[in-house]
């Protein structure tokens, strides 16, 4: 089939369906998923003739190129959470909503492992479908609760905050799942859980700050913005394959870093058509891999995991609903809307089965399980008050009775904090790495940032002088342990000895140019900067060097990026004086 027939064909068959869809008020990526089951290789349409028309025409069989789509769409996917993500934003949600989240996700994976492990998976496939039937899906939820007007319910912050969790862990296995056989060592499965933190601090420490300063200095048409924002998450995600953590992953880092800009809401606009358009293709080609027939075949699984699937996520969800202050009522609301799986467990699944930990028709068996939940979830949506009076009369009387106990001591915990130690009072008086206190004088100022770069700058060359040491021996399992540790503070320290450094660096000639006159000398004093910090960017790249991992590189990345912001405003300085 010619790939310009390929894509005319998906691109009519999304249309259609996704139409239809629209027409019945089901959420969009039913009607992708709907449309890539009926145009795909095992559709239920093959062989049916019209006429002298026959389906089998035009059904899709070739992968190849759809597949190619499918990729831009999962990175878009995961760059549009990343636009939407914000430190700020999950610290608003408040302590106790975390913790309740944090408990639905924890329970929902417990549940689901414990019962995958029955079924006679392995351990590391049963981890996999865990995690992957643990999760629940942003787009559909909203949508949902939108089309139902239910989205100004008291229940609907627990449920977004549950959402914005799940999807950070979801990121966050993907990142460190994405090297083969990485749950088998222990030690590989250490590192690399500390190279997507220090990643995630670097994105949000440094990256943020350098595309911020980027993107301020674009404008124009939506052209250029949109030229400049694909550039952005090309150079963040290879540099995120290249520290082995996967493409998407670097797509995610890419947007929360631009989402910190001042045009962060005219970039997710203008970006918003690719999106939808790539995207949809995701979805379709997840759709082509659902197999009808061979759902009878495997018939015991997919009720086992479709069974698995609503009843783990709804207890799990009503039980950390309830607990956090929910009333009963309220409680199974929020387990209800939390049902359907989640579009980033096909990526999840899509990274085990590329990794040969799951099985290709296990994709089919979760798209299916997305279909099902998410009809589920509406359905029961409807009949609310229905699905609250039936649970109501099954569950046992002492279970109901050992709840109330439970969720009165959570809220009177609740109480308790929010009276004697107030979450906004804590985050305000932790410390802030790098930025300048207006409220010091400035040689008080300086003489802190100067302390905490001699802190951070002992700490570091300590912690390689260790590592380097250690280098020279076998290591036992526990020697590993130490050396990861050893790895994980010396990438740290030098991360925040090169924001310390910056923030001194600037405090001091900031002092200096109130004194001086001569403005050449000033900018003098700047390139002196320039040179200070080429110099440590290149001996943390010897560091790298000599050091056993690619997570290495992170401390000669922070200094390269502060060294471009220096030489922008050393430019700066020499233009003001000529």
């Amino acid at each position: 089939m010619e790939p310009i027939f390929i894509i005319a064909i998906s691109v009519t068959a999304i249309l259609l369906i996704s139409l239809l869809a629209q027409r019945l008020r089901m959420p969009l990526v039913l009607g992708l998923l709907v449309a890539g089951i009926l145009v795909g290789p095992a559709s239920p349409l093959k062989g049916f003739q019209l006429g002298p028309f026959s389906f089998s025409d035009v059904l899709i069989t070739e992968f190849d190129l759809v597949n190619i789509f499918a990729s831009l769409g999962a990175t878009l996917i995961l760059f549009g959470i990343g636009l939407e993500f914000s430190v700020v934003r999950l610290s608003q949600m408040g302590i106790f909503t975390m913790l309740g989240g944090m408990i639905k996700i924890g329970l929902a994976y417990l549940i689901s492992y414990v019962v995958v492990s029955q079924l006679g998976f392995p351990p590391i496939a049963a981890m996999y479908l865990a995690l992957i039937l643990s999760l629940s899906s942003t787009p559909i939820i909203t949508k949902i609760l939108e089309q139902k007007d239910k989205i100004r319910r008291p229940e609907v912050p627990f449920i977004i905050t549950v959402l914005v969790l799940e999807d950070l862990v979801a990121v966050f296995a993907l990142g460190i799942l994405s090297t083969p056989n990485i749950l088998l060592d222990n030690y590989a499965l250490m590192i690399s859980i500390f190279k997507v933190i220090l990643t995630f601090i670097f994105t949000y420490m440094i990256l943020s700050r350098l595309v911020k300063i980027f993107f301020s200095h674009i404008s124009g048409s939506n052209d250029i913005l949109v030229l400049a924002t694909v550039s952005v998450v090309l150079i963040v995600s290879y540099l995120s394959e290249a520290l082995g953590m996967g493409f998407s992953v670097g797509a995610f880092l890419a947007g929360s870093a631009i989402a910190s800009s001042l045009q962060a809401n005219k970039i997710e606009e203008a970006i918003k058509p690719f999106n939808l358009l790539f995207a949809s293709f995701f979805f379709f080609s997840i759709g082509m891999l659902v197999d009808i027939g061979a759902t009878f075949t495997h018939l015991t699984l997919i009720i086992s995991i479709l069974l698995l699937a609503i009843l783990g996520k709804f207890f799990s969800s009503a039980i950390s609903a309830y607990i956090s202050g929910f009333t009963g009522r309220s409680a199974c609301f929020a387990a209800i809307s939390l049902l359907p799986l989640s579009e980033l467990s096909l990526l999840i699944g899509a990274k085990g089965v590329s990794l040969g930990i799951l099985s290709s028709s296990m994709l089919g068996i979760m798209a299916t399980t997305i279909v099902i939940s998410t009809i589920v979830s509406v359905f029961l949506i409807n009949k609310e008050n229905e699905t609250y009076f039936l649970l109501n009369a099954a569950v046992p009387r002492f279970f109901i009775t050992n709840a109330r106990l439970l969720r009165a001591t959570s809220i009177k915990l609740h109480r308790s904090a929010e009276q004697n130690i107030r979450y906004n009072s804590i985050i305000s008086h932790l410390p802030q790495i790098g930025q300048v206190q207006e409220t010091l004088p400035t040689n008080d100022h300086l003489s802190l940032l100067t302390n905490n770069c001699i802190f951070f700058a002992a700490i570091s060359l300590l912690s390689f002088g260790a590592i380097f040491f250690l280098q020279g021996f076998s290591q036992t399992e526990s020697g590993y342990v130490a050396s990861a540790l050893l790895l994980f503070a010396f990438v740290l320290s030098s991360t925040i000895f090169a924001i310390n450094l910056n923030s001194s660096v600037s405090s001091l000639f900031r002092v200096l140019g109130r004194s001086i006159s001569n403005k050449f000398l000033v900018v003098a004093l700047q390139f002196s900067g320039v040179l200070a910090f080429a110099l440590f960017s290149l001996a943390f790249l010897f560091a790298n060097s000599v050091l056993p991992t690619s997570l290495a590189i992170l401390p000669a990345l922070s200094f390269a990026a502060l060294l471009l912001l220096r030489l922008v405003k050393a430019v700066k300085s020499t233009v003001s004086v000529f």
